[in-house]
């Protein structure tokens, strides 16, 4: 059942980028060669370090977008200069700052 309320679309307006072919070449035909070398390829490191954070970054800095949303679960708070910095969540056991923080600080 679809939601209905207000706050549901809020953000039905955001630019969207579509990645699937980059990641088909990239990504999917590089696991499935891995696997047929008996290799146990990790497809979702590869997609979060090419695609999530290599390209549609590359993609959000270029057209100076604030704000970039990955689905990934992390806390924030602002500097005394306005810079937003990744927190610690409440919740342990779903939080990814550690992962975020190594996505950024090695690619930026």
């Amino acid at each position: 059942m679809p939601c209905s309320a207000p706050h549901c679309h809020a953000y039905a307006n955001l630019p969207q980028v579509d990645f699937s072919g980059q990641y088909w070449m990239d990504i999917f035909e590089l696991a499935l060669r891995d696997l047929e070398d008996g290799l146990m390829p990790n497809p979702n490191v590869w997609c979060n370090r090419e695609i999530k954070f290599g390209l549609l970054m590359d993609k959000t800095i270029l057209t100076q977008q604030q704000w970039l949303t990955t689905g990934h679960y992390a806390g924030i708070a602002w500097s005394d200069d306005n810079r937003p910095w990744l927190i610690h969540t409440r919740d342990c056991a779903k939080d990814q700052v550690k992962f975020l923080r190594t996505q950024y600080t090695t690619r930026y």
